[in-house]
């Protein structure tokens, strides 16, 4: 899996050499080859998660003789979603399977996480976090590496008490919890044996933890979704006390100070972008670490050993990073030069800084997991994540400025199929899920496999997407199928404004929300597309706030976002912007994928919106993923998934290469 590339110094010399014709979608559909590469602390072992298109394992390298020293083979039906070292010789990997449930505290569907300890030296594996018969293992957290106490960790769960239930009458009546009966709790827990011991209960309003260097609880937050009341408390010698409380916003914890005097929080705290805070332990203001006049800070950065904060990452279109740590700046800086500009991430490194494993990727690279050995001044490649694509010409990215109808400047992500002159182009236009989340400039398996098959392809940062300040989030709440939509569409009428697009040749693809958004373009705005194809979306609003509420309660607080950002059920915009109510617009044919084991939006949504195109007449497909979850976690699936969009397009634009 390792091979000896060049010395670090002659890295970005190294061009590529492209292949003539498009690969087969299989090279871009197949899970990552390798992923989450990590080094242990001692930096003599390297681990990752392989993928064959047939298993997954877990595999450990021996760095001294760059053999297999042990394979972990991840159970058929789940998926790997975090890998990291507990310590020299134990990893720690997280896995989730999609599951059914009949009991009333449960979704019908859901996604059930667990956390494994796998022993390198023995080859056992322990499930972490076991601990009687009532507690649901379905939300738990990795909060720290490093216990109290030798051989242990700290993890969080949300777990289920009818006992916590009850109790819980009181604060309800006075406008108390929603989510009743769950409640987020602390604990320690054994890597060799699984076994756990809680620390710290939380109250019915927690949602966040912190322990300090010694793995003592430190501090957690609170919130309150009726009152919309954000606080942080921290513990001291008398219990917990709190430092800290805001009603504008809600805030998430980053981390510790290195001397324990503040609690790292990245949040608006009612400002226009988020920052990175200082909020000092002593109940004095908080302060602003990390700010920037344009951008907000998206996230904080961690140092990947020891979880310190040390910086963070800001949004807009480039997402920059900004630094707390010299030494970070320094290596980072360093590393973006050595590899040509490219994304260089340090994702791992052992404990005397002398080994490091750095992910590098671009728009139009796939990502390759680099080790770099600064004593020896090599950088081994790791292994690729889509190998097939090493020698590929990719589609060129840039990001794309046009103008919402209401005057509002906004951006998009614009990729060209190589070697195509930006003139009369077949567009794929792909509005993000979420809505509240966004695209990103680094590598995006779908787009680049639409790039290589002629269409260009329009990622579009619309209101509610997440990145560009408060105020560009909160514009799209309650926009469903209005403002959101507009943005869409204005900007696909820019680029064939500016002749980059032929106008009778645009189709919308998206997968959840996007999904959504590609319903509603084609009902909405019939005479801008050619076709429209849906993986996951939703069709119709009402029907699903009404499988929210049924399935989270509706005291809930998954089910209070979602009345905040779509609407009401009696609101009549709900009803009038469902697409599955107004597929006699349609005119053009429509591709529906679905994935079974979808928890987030039911496999029923699509069920409505193939029985409303049958009943108006329009052209269409319902293609059922059988397994999948609502993320394409399965690389058989995501190949059919590409397979089917590709003799979509083929029959609808008629691409040109």
């Amino acid at each position: 899996m390792m091979r000896l590339a060049a010395a670090l110094v002659a890295l970005c010399l190294v061009g590529p050499v492209f292949a003539q014709a498009p690969p087969p979608l299989e090279a871009f559909g197949s899970l990552e080859a390798v992923d989450l590469s990590r080094i242990n602390p001692a930096g003599q072992l390297v681990a990752w998660v392989a993928n064959d298109g047939r298993t997954t394992q877990v595999t450990v390298i021996d760095l001294a003789t760059h053999k297999s020293l042990r394979s972990f083979a991840v159970e058929t039906g789940f998926k790997v979603r975090q890998l990291e070292w507990a310590d020299d010789s134990t990893l720690l990997f997280s896995i989730s399977t999609t599951l059914s449930s009949t009991r009333r505290q449960l979704p019908s569907r859901f996604e059930l996480q667990r956390w494994v300890a796998a022993d390198v030296a023995r080859g056992s594996v322990k499930l972490l976090l076991t601990k009687g018969s009532e507690r649901v293992l379905s939300a738990s957290q990795l909060v720290s590496r490093q216990g109290s106490q030798p051989g242990t960790i700290i993890m969080a769960s949300t777990d289920w008490s009818a006992a916590d239930k009850a109790s819980e009458i009181g604060t309800r009546l006075g406008g108390g919890r929603r989510n009743s009966g769950w409640q987020y709790n602390l604990y320690e827990v054994g890597i060799a044996d699984g076994k756990s011991r809680l620390l710290e209960r939380g109250t019915p309003y927690t949602d966040d933890w912190l322990v300090d260097s010694k793995g003592q609880p430190f501090a957690r937050s609170e919130y309150n979704p009726e009152l919309g009341k954000y606080g942080v408390m921290v513990k001291d010698g008398s219990g917990w006390k709190r430092v800290f409380d805001t009603a504008e916003s809600v805030m998430t914890l980053a981390g510790v100070a290195p001397d324990n005097s503040a609690v790292y929080a990245v949040g608006s705290n009612g400002e226009s972008r988020r920052s990175l805070w200082s909020i000092p332990v002593d109940g004095t203001a908080p302060r602003k670490l990390i700010e920037d006049p344009q951008l907000e800070v998206e996230l904080a950065a961690h140092d990947p050993l020891t979880d310190n904060v040390v910086g963070a990452r800001l949004g807009g279109m480039q997402r920059p990073y900004r630094w707390l740590d010299a030494s970070f700046e320094k290596r980072t800086a360093a590393l973006g030069r050595t590899f040509g500009g490219r994304n260089a991430e340090i994702v791992s490194r052992s404990a005397d800084n002398k080994r490091i494993v750095v992910r590098v990727s671009s728009g139009t690279q796939a990502p390759i997991y680099y080790l770099v050995d600064y004593g020896a001044k090599t950088a081994d490649i790791v292994g690729e994540a889509y190998p097939a694509l090493a020698n590929v010409a990719a589609g060129t990215q840039r990001a794309y400025a046009y103008k919402s109808r209401d005057g509002v400047d906004l951006d998009a992500y614009l990729t060209i199929p190589a070697g195509a002159a930006q003139k009369n182009l077949p567009l794929v236009v792909m509005p993000h899920g979420g809505p509240e989340s966004r695209d990103d400039p680094d590598f995006d398996w779908w787009t680049q496999f639409l790039s290589s098959r002629g269409y260009a392809v329009l990622r579009p940062q619309f209101r509610g997407s997440t990145g560009f300040g408060r105020e560009h989030v909160l514009a799209g709440r309650g926009q469903w199928g209005l403002r959101m939509q507009d943005d869409v569409t204005d900007g696909v009428k820019a680029v064939i404004a500016d002749g980059i697009a032929d106008p009778k040749r645009v189709c919308i693809v998206g997968a959840s929300y996007g999904g959504y958004a590609a319903l509603a373009g084609a009902a909405y705005t019939p005479e801008l597309y050619a076709c429209a194809a849906s993986y996951g979306g939703v069709s119709d609003l009402g029907e699903f706030l009404a499988e929210r509420e049924k399935d989270q309660g509706d005291d809930s607080d998954s089910y209070l976002y979602w009345k905040e950002s779509i609407g009401t059920r009696d609101d009549p915009r709900v009803g009038q912007k469902s697409p599955a109510r107004y597929a006699r617009n349609i005119r053009a044919p429509v591709l529906l994928i679905h994935g079974s084991n979808d928890s987030v939006v039911p496999f029923a949504q699509s069920q409505m919106m193939d029985n409303a195109l049958s009943a108006a007449g329009v052209p269409h497909q319902l293609i059922t993923l059988d397994s999948e979850d609502h993320w394409l976690s399965t690389g058989a699936t995501r190949i059919r998934l590409l397979s089917e969009i590709e003799k979509f397009l083929a029959a609808n634009l008629a691409a040109k290469r």
